[in-house]
């Protein structure tokens, strides 16, 4: 299993939901530290509202893109 460490993805919870600007898109975007990637600790999956960038720590394929 993988950790969100390992995928780029640093929360400062341990669990529930934390927004958090997205490692894919945000250091690219003019707003770099907008909140748009949701990340569920609890249940390891997040997804990004601006570049659509989601996966799971239980699935090995992290970087889907959904159109």
């Amino acid at each position: 299993m993988n950790t969100f460490e390992q995928v780029g993805i640093y929360p400062t919870i341990a669990s529930g939901q934390q927004k958090l600007s997205c490692p894919k898109c945000s250091s690219k975007r003019k707003k770099s530290s907008d909140t748009c990637l949701s990340v569920n600790i609890t249940d390891g999956v997040w997804n990004c509202h601006h570049c659509g960038w989601n996966g799971s720590l239980k699935n090995k394929n992290t970087d889907k893109k959904v159109n």
